[in-house]
């Protein structure tokens, strides 16, 4: 089963909860995966860890992990690898599977236009 966990940076504001829940439910909408759950590094729930271990509960250990970061700073140098290293500690048997950050994307910018647009 193709178990696709999308990690978002987290925030304790409502607003910027649904919007990354929004956006999940959209990735859940436009791929093939067949299970998608969202997760936070920190001040959201589920943390990271806590949707590994739902994952891992449920018999599932190779698991996509997909980034909702534009850039490579210290969450995807540092904590996400430390993170994933403890937990294959834990669960011996799980693979990840990590895909790059958004990065600098021309549809990006297109976005960025658009609202930039929209403001006036």
């Amino acid at each position: 089963m193709k178990v696709l966990l999308v990690l978002g940076h987290g925030s304790r504001t409502i607003e910027a909860q649904n919007i990354f829940n929004r956006l999940v439910d959209l990735i859940r909408e436009k791929s093939d995966f067949e299970i998608v759950k969202g997760c936070s590094m920190e001040n959201s729930t589920p943390t990271f860890e806590e949707a590994v271990e739902e994952l891992v509960e449920s018999g599932h250990h190779h698991i996509v992990l997909a980034p909702l970061f534009i850039y490579r700073g210290v969450h995807i140098q540092e904590d996400i690898p430390n993170t994933i290293l403890e937990l294959k500690k834990k669960y011996p048997n799980l693979e990840f599977h990590m895909t790059d950050v958004i990065g600098a994307d021309d549809r990006i910018a297109e976005i960025m236009i658009d609202r930039i647009r929209d403001s006036f």
